[in-house]
């Protein structure tokens, strides 16, 4: 089992071991993992679907997985694939922000996003972003979304060739305060790049090349969102 496998069906099982104190009945490490390499029982593989068809939680760390993880490196059930592609709530639910970027040499391109993006002096809305057809920035890209806690801010800079620099602010939602002692981690591939306990409120990743990236935003005890960033050229 590789270490991307091991670390998305451990973020699962310590998912699961949190609610099972509370009587959730979440699958536990092993299931899930049997489960995605296609290893479970017809009975047993039917309740995990069915656990997952429901539960924010397990549903929103596969989703996350699929979207950054190419397919061939883990066989998942096509139901779960399926289920996955129609989670918008819960991804939403559980913080998540999406980026997708074209780098055009000194222009960047906004393809998608969940958040609210910086035009002028004003953020707007994606929807409206669309509808204005406004979707070339010179060299900076300020996306902001709210999340339960915390309001976070993504700057994508294009500062050299392939290469841009990625910025990290948290803020207090209602305060506008920074918010100190977080975690702010870059992912590739499951795999850790750079992490930071951010005293000051934000992290500076500089040097990303083309790719997809999570950035995870953690407190002391818990993940408070994730940023799911694409750079394509």
């Amino acid at each position: 089992m590789d270490k991307l496998f091991n670390k998305i069906t451990g973020k699962i099982y310590r998912v699961w071991q949190k609610s099972h104190e509370q009587g959730s009945p979440h699958p536990d490490e092993e299931a899930i993992a049997a489960f995605l390499e296609g290893k479970s029982s017809p009975e047993e593989s039917s309740r995990i679907k069915s656990h997952v068809a429901r539960c924010q939680e397990c549903g929103a760390y596969i989703e996350m997985h699929l979207k950054i993880t190419p397919q061939e490196t883990l066989t998942v059930p096509l139901e779960i694939m399926k289920q996955a592609a129609q989670l918008p709530r819960r991804q939403e639910s559980v913080g998540f922000l999406e980026l997708v970027l074209v780098l055009k040499d000194k222009m960047l391109e906004l393809l998608h996003t969940t958040g609210d993006v910086l035009v002028g002096h004003e953020f707007i809305p994606s929807p409206v972003l669309r509808s204005r057809s406004i979707k070339d920035f010179e060299g900076k890209v300020i996306v902001l979304k709210d999340f339960n806690e915390i309001r976070v801010e993504i700057r994508v800079e294009n500062v050299e060739g392939s290469a841009s620099t990625v910025t990290v602010i948290a803020k207090n939602k209602l305060t506008q305060a920074i918010v100190r002692n977080l975690r702010i981690t870059l992912l590739k591939e499951g795999i850790e790049l750079e992490s930071y306990l951010a005293d000051s409120g934000q992290a500076t990743f500089q040097h990303i090349e083309l790719g997809k990236y999570v950035i995870e935003i953690s407190g002391i005890e818990e993940k408070m969102a994730s940023v799911i960033l694409e750079i394509k050229k």
